[in-house]
């Protein structure tokens, strides 16, 4: 195979990065995000997955903008921390409930 890229044809996979698949799915959840009433994200990273961490500050940016809070989520599968984990899930929870009746208290 040759390095040379021809535009329109086709990407050598040694230059293909994982940005293509995460622009893809950027895209895709700022068009739901848009479409739907999604209140918040949970955003899961597994521990050591270092690129994909990467992406979540252009989601944090993003939806920051849209007033869609984004939680960061990093686990290991590990049964450990399952009661560190509810805790702070309930904390994002308790932010979107209070979100939301925040808007509609300031509507009445």
């Amino acid at each position: 195979m040759s390095d040379k890229v021809i535009p329109g044809k086709y990407i050598p996979f040694k230059y293909e990065s994982l940005f293509f698949i995460y622009d893809s799915l950027y895209k895709l959840a700022v068009k739901m995000v848009s479409e739907q009433r999604i209140e918040g994200i949970v955003y899961h990273v597994l521990k050591g997955q270092i690129e994909n961490d990467f992406e979540l500050g252009r989601l944090e940016e993003t939806f920051e903008k849209m007033d869609v809070p984004v939680f960061r989520l990093e686990t290991d599968y590990n049964y450990h921390d399952v009661e560190q984990l509810r805790i702070r899930l309930e904390a994002f929870s308790e932010v979107l409930q209070q979100k939301k009746y925040g808007e509609e208290a300031l509507a009445i």
